[in-house]
């Protein structure tokens, strides 16, 4: 029988990080809307912080969902 406990166990982490995901992304989406110039470098700095939190995250999940069949 296969002991999905450790499974479990992950799902508190990766919620954390979802939640983080998502008010990094809230908060570059508020600060997109109330920049002038978009073209400026704090908006090109802000689109890469945003992309790797999402490549983190993708990353980061991905990692667990695979190393569930290795318990």
């Amino acid at each position: 029988a296969r002991n999905c406990s450790h499974g479990l166990l992950r799902l508190p982490m990766i919620s954390y990080d979802a939640v983080l995901l998502i008010l990094v992304c809230y908060k570059a989406y508020e600060h997109f809307k109330l920049m002038p110039d978009k073209a400026w470098s704090g908006a090109r700095l802000m689109n890469v912080l945003v992309r790797d939190s999402v490549l983190y995250f993708l990353w980061y999940v991905a990692r667990h969902v695979v190393t569930l069949d290795a318990d």
